[in-house]
């Protein structure tokens, strides 16, 4: 095996016969359900949150879709590299059929190396701009999804997950809620009077509450 061999059979194996997979179609395709109709300061909330997330939604969308592109084309640049690897083996072996009769010669075997040496070159020079093209696509990708959020961020102002964000948020639902007037802060309903909210019931030394 001469050293173009060695080489040829390494970028083969480089480059492999797997294709890239498959592009997975876009789930976030559908806007947020139509808001009910009620008010109130749950209402609000739920009208924010829902606009967020349609926003959120749609970034999504649009970097799936330059992501998809990318793909695609990197789907292409694997193609090219293998057929340029072919096409520089196909010529190799056309030129090692050519020169065997005068292998066995020096000045034949000679010919012969230097023959190989320029197909040594032409396979590191298509796998160099094989590995710039990955590294462009590597990039573009990069920039497609560096404004998504990652997982476990929250935007400002929208409450953490877990059970004592929930539970700060709750609070903070209750206590804007009603209104000295006994009615809900929107003024569409009835409130819970603040004697009951702020004020504990005096209760007698055997725990009954006084009346």
């Amino acid at each position: 095996m001469y050293p173009a061999d060695s080489v040829l059979l390494g970028a083969r194996q480089l480059l492999g016969t797997t294709m890239s997979p498959d592009i997975v179609p876009s789930e976030f395709t559908e806007e947020s359900p139509a808001h009910p109709n009620w008010e109130g300061t749950g209402s609000d909330q739920a009208r924010i949150a829902g606009s967020r997330l349609d926003s959120k939604r749609r970034e999504l969308r649009e970097a799936h879709r330059i992501v998809a592109d990318i793909l695609t084309k990197s789907q292409q640049v694997h193609l090219d590299a293998l057929q340029g690897v072919e096409a520089v083996e196909s010529a190799w072996q056309r030129d090692k059929a050519m020169l065997a009769s005068y292998a066995q010669t020096t000045g034949g075997y000679v010919t012969l190396l230097k023959v190989g040496q320029r197909t040594i070159r032409d396979v590191t020079d298509l796998i160099n701009k094989t590995v710039s093209q990955y590294e462009s696509l590597g990039e573009d990708v990069r920039a497609a999804v560096k404004g998504l959020p990652n997982s476990g961020e929250t935007d400002e102002g929208a409450p953490n997950s877990g059970p004592e964000s929930g539970q700060r948020f709750a609070v903070q639902m209750v206590s804007s809620g009603p209104s000295p007037s006994g009615a809900g802060s929107d003024n569409t309903g009835p409130g819970v009077p603040p004697s009951i909210v702020g004020t504990p019931r005096p209760v007698w030394p055997n725990g009954v509450p006084k009346v």
